[in-house]
């Protein structure tokens, strides 16, 4: 209560509660703001109020208390500062680093076991920051190089980059199969940077397969190679591993090569399934109505008729509205749902520009398919499907 009367509209309130906040968590027989000293194991009273503070700091009235808070923190002692960093509300925790690290307050040893034993990535990235420009200032490689093992990809990328500022661009190559796309990258600007190609490196690994996975190298070659390493990529749409199969399925859209990949559309992995999607949706040749039909059946598993459903929906209003309506009454519920969620959508959006000239036969199926699904299907939507069918007559 008395944090939140610090933020009070009365000023005269506010300046009193401000007031006593600071005798709380300073010595109380101090003349001025200035010059008090910290309580004794006040930690306890510390944790308390931070979690209210740092919200109250987001106020127009809230500055007050997080600078009186900010002041007890900056001359706490060690000991209580590292108390109030375990604290368990997040946005406390990271306040109590924030005012630690620009006061200087933490070792080396202290901001790499945040770094590496630390569950909060924020926390881990600001002391990670710290530790890369304490190791620019020093000249200090082997700090960098310990981050290097960073489990998070920016901690890795900021040690990378520092590295290369001091002219170590050695450990680029180890990061050009990294899975993550931001030290890819820099691992590729590092090995640049010294002369090289890194293209060429995927190339020559994709080439003579050494038994590691390819899946970094795949994405590594998308992210530098051209429509003529198809070929080195094409062979790993049949690995047995189905992450492998999915990036090699993402790095041919990448390199925006023709190569056929409808036969993936029955893959058994749905990532798979979802980069064939993408990739088809993203060239200009399309899959046969027919083969999509088919792919709609119950017989096949969810992942692959909600593909085909995607790729129907993308084509003419007709095929889109009929996909919808046959999966509208089917038993997977999963399916049904986004069926009947997909026709609300185009009857709500897109109904109203619609001016299909559809043949005869195809109103009839229409019609009968309406009339099936009229029990699962919202009355409004079927109301306007048949009001469209009439029209378009």
């Amino acid at each position: 209560m008395l944090t939140i009367r610090t933020t009070d509209w009365a000023a005269p309130v506010r300046a009193k509660a401000l007031y006593v906040l600071a005798r709380v968590l300073f010595a109380d027989d101090a003349p001025a703001l200035r010059t008090w000293a910290l309580h004794p194991g006040d930690a306890a009273a510390l944790r308390a109020v931070l979690p209210v503070v740092v919200r109250l700091g987001e106020r127009s009235r809230g500055s007050g208390s997080l600078d009186v808070v900010r002041r007890a923190l900056s001359r706490a002692d060690d000991a209580t500062l590292t108390d109030v960093r375990q604290s368990a509300d997040w946005r406390g925790r990271r306040f109590a680093y924030e005012v630690s690290l620009d006061g200087g307050r933490m070792s080396e040893a202290e901001m790499m076991r945040a770094v590496f034993d630390g569950s909060d990535i924020v926390v881990r990235t600001r002391c990670a920051k710290a530790l890369v420009g304490r190791a620019i200032t020093a000249d200090r490689p082997d700090i960098l190089e310990r981050l290097l093992d960073g489990t998070a990809a920016q901690i890795r990328v900021a040690a990378l980059t520092a590295l290369v500022q001091l002219g170590r661009t050695d450990h680029g190559l180890r990061f050009l199969a990294d899975n993550a796309s931001m030290v890819r990258l820099t691992a590729q600007w590092a090995v640049s940077r010294a002369g090289g190609d890194p293209a060429a490196h995927y190339r020559r690994h994709l080439a003579t397969p050494s038994g590691q996975n390819p899946r970094g190298y795949l994405a590594g070659l998308g992210d530098c190679g051209t429509s003529a390493d198809a070929h080195l990529v094409i062979p790993h749409l049949h690995d047995a591993r189905p992450r492998v199969r999915a990036e090699a399925v993402r790095t041919l859209r990448r390199l925006n090569a023709e190569t056929d990949v409808i036969a993936l559309l029955e893959d058994a992995a749905p990532a798979v399934v979802r980069n064939v999607v993408k990739t088809i949706r993203s060239s200009a040749a399309g899959v046969p109505a027919d083969r999509l039909w088919a792919l709609l059946t119950p017989d096949h598993p969810r992942h692959v008729r909600h593909a085909a459903r995607r790729l129907l929906s993308g084509q003419d209003p007709w095929t889109r509205i009929k996909a919808d309506l046959i999966l509208s009454t089917d038993p997977d519920e999963a399916l049904a749902t986004t069926a009947r969620a997909d026709l609300a959508a185009w009857c709500s959006r897109d109904l109203p520009r619609a001016y299909p000239s559809w043949p005869a036969e195809a109103r009839h199926e229409l019609a009968d398919l309406v009339t099936r699904s009229e029990h699962a299907v919202s009355p409004n939507d079927t109301r306007l499907l048949r009001w469209l069918l009439n029209a378009s007559g």
